[in-house]
C-alpha cells in the first residue's frame, strides 16, 4: 500500500484500520477456510470498510495467515486466492499489537519477529 496514504498509529493507541483509519474492535473468534485442512479459528474480525483482520498472536505466523486471510478474501477460493497479485488485486497492512491491553506497539527494524501482529486485509478490485 502507498505509504503516503497509511497513518502511522502510535505507540499505545486503540489499533485502527489501516484502509478507513476507523477503530477496530478487539479480535474475536472467526472461522477461515485452511488451504490444506479443515475451517481453523483463527482471532480477527472485520472492520466497518469491509477488510479483514487477524491476529498473529506469536508473531510466526504470518505466512499461515496469509494464505488464510487470502482465502477468506475469495470466499474460500483457495484458486483465486493463489492468482490475487498484492497492491493491484488486494492490499496487506501489519501493525505491532498488544491484545492484553488492545493497542499498538510499534515495529523496529529487526525486533518485530516474535512480536504479536494484526494483518489487515483487502480487496481492490470486486
Amino acid at each position: 500500500m502507498d505509504q503516503s496514504r497509511q497513518r502511522i498509529q502510535k505507540r499505545g493507541e486503540p489499533p485502527t484500520c489501516p484502509f478507513c483509519q476507523q477503530k477496530i474492535a478487539r479480535p474475536g473468534a472467526v472461522e477461515l477456510t485452511e488451504i490444506d485442512g479443515p475451517p481453523a479459528q483463527h482471532q480477527g474480525g472485520r472492520c466497518a470498510c469491509g477488510a479483514l483482520f487477524l491476529l498473529d498472536a506469536t508473531g510466526r505466523e504470518g505466512g499461515q495467515l496469509l494464505m488464510d486471510g487470502l482465502a477468506a478474501l475469495c470466499g474460500g477460493d483457495v484458486d483465486q486466492a493463489l492468482s490475487l497479485r498484492a497492491d493491484e488485486d488486494y492490499a496487506l497492512s501489519s501493525v505491532g499489537y498488544n491484545p492484553r491491553m488492545h493497542t499498538t506497539v510499534p515495529q523496529t527494524r529487526g525486533r518485530s519477529f516474535g512480536q504479536p501482529k494484526l494483518w489487515f486485509f483487502k480487496l481492490l478490485s470486486p
